[in-house]
């Protein structure tokens, strides 16, 4: 059962469908975001790609158990630790993470898998997506099966969640100063995914909304 906590963007009722819409969102794309091959998958990653998947779950798991009255220099330390065991934060970490809080969203139910910290984070960013996306939001709700409008929503919520709790983790995405200024990073892929769904406009003010700057694509 859904958290009756208050929330930025409306009633306990209304967080309620917001995380049954995000499980639902999830399940309809679920290939997509996998996180690990089924034990019947014909090829098995490779060394470097288990060493991302594992410190991406043990980064996840560190900010959903995070409590507020957490000192952040020890919460910094526990995720620079799982960072380490893949080679510190890079890049293709990042990108792991996107998954992971996919799957957060869709696996873990508010007062149960998430703690303090990890549930403010969501509030903010669901708040900032149904702010910004609302015309995305609505869509993805009365049709299920358009993949591409439910990943974007998806994706919008999970990378809201890092722009709160590991804002330069975003920005090695690409979509801040740390990322790579190249056509090949993160943040150019997806917006070139989404161009008819989400306009720059709009997800420069979503980042602002987060107390993040977008400053190259």
């Amino acid at each position: 059962m859904c958290s009756t906590v208050s929330t930025l963007f409306g009633p306990p009722a209304a967080v309620c469908e917001q995380r049954r819409l995000l499980q639902a969102l999830f399940m309809a794309t679920q290939p997509r975001v996998a996180l690990f091959p089924t034990p019947h998958s014909p090829t098995k990653p490779s060394a470097s790609k288990r060493r991302l998947d594992s410190a991406a779950e043990d980064i996840l798991n560190i900010l959903r158990q995070a409590r507020a009255s957490e000192a952040h220099e020890q919460l910094a330390k526990q995720l620079d630790a799982a960072a380490g065991t893949a080679g510190g934060w890079t890049a293709a970490l990042a990108e792991r993470l996107v998954p992971a809080v996919e799957y957060a969203l869709a696996y873990y139910r508010q007062g149960a898998g998430w703690d303090a910290v990890f549930v403010a984070a969501y509030h903010c960013s669901i708040a900032a997506v149904v702010q910004e996306f609302e015309h995305l939001v609505a869509h993805a709700e009365k049709y299920l099966l358009d993949i591409a409008v439910s990943a974007a929503v998806l994706e919008l919520t999970a990378l809201g969640i890092l722009a709160c709790l590991l804002p330069n983790v975003v920005r090695l995405l690409g979509f801040g100063g740390l990322g790579p200024p190249n056509s090949s990073s993160f943040a150019a892929s997806w917006m070139a995914q989404h161009p008819g769904h989400v306009h720059r406009r709009a997800f420069v003010s979503f980042l602002k909304r987060l107390d993040m700057d977008w400053s190259q694509v």
